[in-house]
């Protein structure tokens, strides 16, 4: 299922990247990765993310979800900088 989600929101960001819902797609894109163990993948789309779409109602949940990331990987400097 992942893989045709992904797909799915790969086709709506190429097609649609100024689409009212490409946070959204972005968001359960990285979602996806995320629940995939793709870590790496889950935070270059949350900060694609925050990139493009700084504005977003996703945007202090994606810094939450890019905390939770950087915990994982010990990197207690980015967590507290981005929970502040």
């Amino acid at each position: 299922m992942d893989r045709e989600a992904v797909a799915h929101f790969d086709s709506l960001l190429k097609e649609f990247p100024k689409s009212e819902h490409a946070a959204r797609a972005l968001y359960e894109w990285a979602w996806c990765a995320k629940r995939g163990k793709r870590d790496d993948e889950a935070a270059a789309l949350y900060e694609r993310l925050l990139k493009e779409h700084p504005r977003s109602d996703l945007a202090i949940k994606v810094e939450a979800e890019l905390a939770e990331l950087r915990f994982g990987k010990a990197d207690y400097d980015d967590v507290i900088e981005r929970l502040q």
